[in-house]
């Protein structure tokens, strides 16, 4: 999440490959520049950019994966993951909740936290430590709602 006066917002982009960008806001952010389509668009991983909040706060965004081309997704044929970050002195959390029975051509099979405003030498994921590296920490990821950690 960053920090823009009082407001956050978040950035889930697919991998440093592909330019897709997927806004994620919960707040007055900039909007990022969107696909005109996600039709064809199933990347295997998807980065989460995380910009610590200046002060405490929870701050929220979602994610939904379907498949670009139907409305499907109306009746339950999607991912829609809820993200919730939280800032609680030292500590910032980063919940995530998902939605939905999935699509046939559903191929993520990880996120890519990325953390700015803050250097952790590890994050806490589902109970598991993990160590960063360059920032970064890959959390295997199918579909599935997990909790994330650390301190800064």
């Amino acid at each position: 999440m960053m920090q823009r006066g009082c407001r956050a917002y978040a950035l889930a982009t697919a991998s440093a490959a592909d330019s897709t960008m997927v806004s994620l806001e919960a707040g007055d952010g900039p909007a990022a520049d969107a696909p005109p389509s996600t039709a064809g668009h199933h990347p295997a991983a998807i980065e989460l950019h995380l910009f610590v909040p200046a002060g405490d706060g929870t701050h929220g965004s979602f994610l939904q994966e379907d498949d670009g081309l139907t409305f499907a997704a109306r009746d339950g044929a999607r991912y829609r993951t809820t993200f919730a970050v939280a800032r609680r002195g030292d500590r910032v959390t980063l919940s995530a909740e998902v939605d939905g029975d999935g699509y046939p051509e559903f191929a993520r099979e990880a996120f890519v936290l990325v953390v700015h405003g803050a250097a952790p030498a590890t994050v806490t994921v589902d109970g598991e430590a993990r160590a960063l590296r360059d920032g970064r920490v890959a959390i295997a990821n199918a579909g599935t709602g997990f909790a994330a950690e650390f301190g800064m």
